[in-house]
């Protein structure tokens, strides 16, 4: 099964390479790290966006996607992330941006109550 296909499936426990990672066995004895804060997966809430298998902290990647809504590691854009809850299963959640104002938003050149310009 693919992860593209379905995420219900999915190992949410940080065991497995997540896309991340060397087949060879090499690092066998490393834990899985999280891509954006380099912890360690394994116990913590861990997620996934809906474009991907890569694997990250839960808040890693919702504060990821306030910014910039694509995975960390292949740029992938997503609308939403898959964490597991042992009590209710797979929990999807949505991805909220975080709206940020532009350059011509704040630039004096627009506003002209402004005192100074941000240029």
């Amino acid at each position: 099964m693919s992860c593209d296909q379905d995420h219900r499936g999915l190992d949410m426990t940080g065991a497995g390479s997540g896309g991340q990672g060397s087949s060879d066995g090499s690092d066998a004895e490393e834990p899985e790290k999280c891509p954006v804060c380099l912890g360690a997966l394994a116990g913590g809430e861990l997620a996934m966006p809906d474009s991907c298998c890569h694997v990250f902290c839960l808040r890693c990647l919702l504060t990821w996607a306030e910014m910039s809504p694509s995975c960390p590691v292949d740029r992938r854009p997503f609308t939403k992330v898959y964490t597991w809850d042992v009590n209710v299963g797979l929990v999807e959640i949505p991805v909220r941006r975080q709206t940020t104002q532009t350059e011509a938003d704040i630039c004096c050149c627009r506003k002209p109550q402004q005192k100074v310009c941000l240029k």
